[in-house]
């Protein structure tokens, strides 16, 4: 099972369908409602952390989460998610010069696990106003737009993986691919 945390997210309800669709059962749960011990019940196979609205420290569970449960289960964040796992890891974010929501972008990567099997230059779709400044030294730049904002990164140790984009979206061709490597990892 797949939990899902939603951090106050539209898209949470399009990350959801496309689990199913991938065949996976999925439990959404939103963070500012859910505990440790929740998760700890639960107990999932993999936990993905939703985009949302504002800053990661506007949503400190996934901090606790990443404390708790980064060396037991794989964790993907997607966008927010992504800037939280930089930040809990000591990189920064910053207020991105050209916000891009419901953009689409070219990415080039590094056929790293979350890419196995999509052209090395694929289309994703963007939604967000914040960008990573610099990344943490314990994770590596899988993914990157041409001016080399980064667009997915996994962690040097652990199962820790963040898109900048949205997988979920109809804007993102291979999105649904890039979900199944994460859940059959």
């Amino acid at each position: 099972m797949i939990l899902i945390l939603d951090n106050l997210d539209s898209f949470t309800f399009n990350i959801s369908q496309e689990t199913r669709k991938c065949g996976y059962e999925c439990v959404v749960k939103r963070a500012s409602e859910t505990s440790l011990a929740d998760i700890e019940k639960l107990s999932p196979q993999k936990i993905i952390f939703s985009p949302g609205p504002g800053r990661p420290s506007d949503h400190p569970f996934m901090y606790q989460v990443m404390e708790y449960f980064s060396d037991r289960i794989p964790i993907l964040g997607i966008c927010l998610g992504m800037q939280a796992m930089n930040e809990f890891f000591g990189g920064t974010i910053c207020k991105d010069d050209r916000p891009m929501h419901g953009k689409t972008s070219s990415i080039f990567h590094n056929d790293s696990m979350l890419f196995h099997g999509i052209p090395s230059s694929c289309e994703v779709a963007r939604y967000h106003s914040l960008k990573i400044d610099q990344l943490a030294t314990s994770f590596i730049l899988t993914a990157w737009t041409a001016d080399r904002i980064p667009m997915a990164m996994s962690h040097h140790t652990k199962n820790l993986y963040g898109v900048q984009f949205h997988p979920e979206s109809f804007l993102t061709p291979y999105g649904n691919q890039m979900l199944l490597n994460f859940y059959r990892s």
